[in-house]
């Protein structure tokens, strides 16, 4: 439940960011460069040569001085544009907002004032050197586009205002959606009212990063509304064509959504800007030097007929900007390609639809994909997520070439943070099931198995269930007596000396430890996790023991310390396995039937003198192993006799001897059984003889048949 509602909230996070209810500068970063990646991608690299930049490039400024230069070396450049070269239409990236200052005319003028030289004179010279009236000459009477640029802070207002391109009939004029800045720095009155018309060139909807993504075409003064640049300049160029603006209403706010060129149609966005449509890097227009012009060094093809821009490459001189396709773009040629893609009519806009597509997008693959993370393996989830992501991303590619502008990283970012929170979720619970399944089986398992289990935790279960299962119980014949004759720190070395070889060898053979009581040992086999060989890993776990406890032996021999002799039953069946206990202790344990039969076993190992005992499912599951049947006897808590035997030893490892006399015994053993008391007998006499170390067998057999003769209803 914590991870769907985790999951919710991220899908509820994102949606928020979208609607703007919880705007995200890291969000809008992402976006960004988004975008920036796609418009790379889709770059033609062409040369659009209707566009020419007259450059105020380092020959020019080597050839002409410093900027600003004498406004009459620009006359001249403009008088050669469209004389000799005859240019379709000429736009400046750039202002005159202060008269031509000229060293030379001021010393003449303060001359004459001091009398020395004639004023008529200094005023015919005067007329011959004012630069600004020479640039206005050179303007008048055609397509010039002067540009200006907007104050958006201060009130200030420089230069000679221009009429606005568009004026608000309605009073008091609507306040659109667009920049409204206070103030401008406009061309001096002489060049103001010389162009055909002034353009803006400032762009305030530069990005926060400093990246020219986007570029302002229209900004609003009063009831005036202001075009940029590019926009008058293509006006001027296609024969000063008409314009028309179309709004639409939002709550109380009135959108401006499309300019009008003639036949050309601008998507703009709500802040008036178009996304700038790129065709490259630096060089996808012409550039010639203002240096060249002049000196009529251009090929006439080049400018003929052609839409001018004046601006500079020089570094010195600042025009240079930080655009998504180069980071030294020159500022003239986003203008360029701003025309450029007014007349191709392939200015990307963001639809009207956008946020709804948006919207349904998060919420159509952050359910899919919270969905696959919570029902699906994690092949096929991760495998949905790709499928899902590129499918996204595909079609938005797709609609980006189409020229419609969608955002795409918060599909992305939403399907990243939920396959992140969902996986780290899920290894917070993994860990946390890990440390669980440590501290409930480290005590009873062996660590190569307590890591097994928590790579398989599923199969691992603590709450009481039935399973197939194998039972051991050990205990030290006799270990009453020797305790008594030892002081309890002996004991408690000796004890430890005792199970820690018998403890080993259950975690060897993959054994869960019961308990420890006193002396005793209980272990079990297939839990927590299943073992199919429970019943083999059982015997060869109590031969093993049986082993330890010889070597254990020898080396109290040694220290003068009596010698052990181990107990062992094993039943095999199925039993209750999990936590039992109370509401102050529990246990992992294992309880039934089969449990007590092991026990039972375990006692009957002094009436034989046999170290291990197993049941007869025991020997039946236990197919690795050789094993002789040792009685039919009855056990507490059961009504039929069961037949019990002893592990020999593994298949193929037992000698051909003791299968032989396995043999012969089992034939006495039978002959009892079917009333054949006095072959029996003769029989397992003479076993007696042969083999005296199981004498405490064969002797409670005889007495058994014995009292089996004298009672025959027994």
């Amino acid at each position: 439940m914590a991870k769907y509602f985790g999951s919710l909230l991220i899908i509820g996070a994102f949606l928020a960011h979208t609607l703007g209810v919880l705007p995200s500068a890291t969000l809008d970063a992402i976006e960004r460069l988004a975008d920036d990646v796609r418009q790379r991608a889709s770059l033609t690299y062409d040369i659009d040569p209707r566009v020419v930049i007259v450059d105020i490039d380092e020959a020019s400024l080597a050839e002409y001085g410093q900027w600003p230069w004498p406004r009459t070396v620009l006359a001249e450049m403009v008088n050669r544009l469209f004389e000799h070269y005859e240019i379709a239409a000429l736009g400046f990236d750039m202002v005159f907002a202060e008269p031509e200052q000229q060293q030379v005319l001021m010393a003449l003028q303060a001359l004459a004032e001091q009398g020395e030289l004639p004023a008529d004179l200094i005023a015919n010279i005067a007329a011959d050197l004012d630069g600004d009236r020479t640039l206005a000459q050179a303007w008048q009477d055609r397509p010039v586009v002067a540009g200006f640029v907007f104050n958006q802070q201060e009130p200030i207002m420089l230069g000679a205002p221009v009429a606005p391109a568009l004026r608000l009939e309605s009073v008091p004029p609507p306040r659109l959606a667009i920049p409204q800045p206070p103030g401008a720095t406009h061309n001096i009155p002489a060049l103001t009212a010389a162009a055909t018309s002034s353009g803006f060139f400032d762009n305030p909807s530069v990005d926060r990063d400093g990246i020219f993504r986007r570029a302002t075409l229209v900004q609003q003064q009063g009831d005036g509304l202001y075009l940029g640049l590019s926009v008058r300049l293509l006006q001027q160029a296609l024969g000063d064509l008409p314009m028309a603006i179309r709004t639409a209403q939002r709550g109380d706010e009135l959108l401006l959504t499309q300019l009008q060129l003639g036949s050309l149609l601008i998507p703009l966005s709500e802040q008036g800007s178009v996304r700038v449509p790129y065709l490259g890097p630096q060089g996808r227009f012409p550039y010639v030097s203002v240096r060249d012009v002049i000196n009529g060094q251009v090929p006439p093809d080049i400018l003929r007929g052609r839409m001018v821009l004046v601006g500079t490459t020089a570094p010195g001189l600042k025009d240079i900007r930080a655009t998504p396709v180069d980071n030294l773009m020159p500022g003239v040629e986003v203008h360029a390609n701003v025309i450029a893609g007014i007349l191709d009519q392939r200015i990307p806009v963001k639809p009207d639809w956008a946020l709804a597509v948006d919207v349904l997008q998060l919420v159509i693959v952050g359910v899919l994909v919270m969905w696959a993370l919570q029902r699906l393996e994690p092949l096929y989830s991760i495998l949905l997520a790709v499928i899902l992501g590129a499918l996204s991303l595909a079609s938005n590619v797709l609609l980006w070439q189409a020229g419609w502008i969608l955002p795409i990283t918060t599909t992305l970012l939403l399907i990243v943070a939920l396959y992140s929170f969902n996986t780290s979720w899920s290894l917070l619970v993994e860990n946390r099931s890990r440390k669980k399944l440590t501290r409930t089986f480290g005590q009873y398992v062996p660590p190569e198995l307590v890591d097994e289990l928590a790579s398989r935790p599923n199969l691992a279960s603590t709450t009481g269930e039935a399973r197939h299962m194998s039972v051991l119980f050990s205990d030290v014949i006799g270990f009453t007596s020797i305790s008594e004759t030892l002081a309890p720190e002996q004991l408690s070395q000796l004890m430890n000396r005792l199970l820690t070889p018998l403890t080993q060898e259950i975690h060897r053979h993959r054994g869960t430890i019961d308990k420890y009581m006193g002396d005793a040992v209980m272990a079990f086999w297939g839990a927590p996790l299943p073992e199919e060989q429970h019943a083999n890993q059982a015997v060869a776990t109590a031969l093993a023991m049986c082993q330890r406890v010889d070597e254990l032996s020898h080396e109290l021999a040694a220290e003068g310390l009596p010698a052990l002799r181990l107990g062992i039953g094993i039943s095999t069946g199925n039993m209750a396995v999990g936590n039992m206990g109370s509401a102050f202790r529990m246990a992992y344990t294992v309880m039934g039937d089969t449990v007590n039969l092991g026990a039972r076993l375990e006692a009957l190992t002094r009436r034989y003198g046999l170290p291990i005992l197993v049941s007869e499912t025991t020997q039946a599951a236990a197919d690795q192993f050789e094993f002789q049947e040792i009685d039919r006897t009855h056990v507490k808590g059961k009504t039929e006799p069961v037949r019990v035997y002893r592990p020999l030893g593994k298949k193929g490892e037992v000698p051909t001897e003791t299968l032989t006399f396995v043999a012969r015994y089992h034939a006495a053993l039978d002959a009892g059984f079917n009333g054949e008391i006095e072959h029996a007998t003769t029989l397992l006499t003479g076993l007696v003889e042969e083999h005296p170390a199981d004498k405490t067998l064969y002797h409670a057999l005889l007495e058994r048949f014995a009292q089996q003769q004298k009672n025959p209803q027994e």
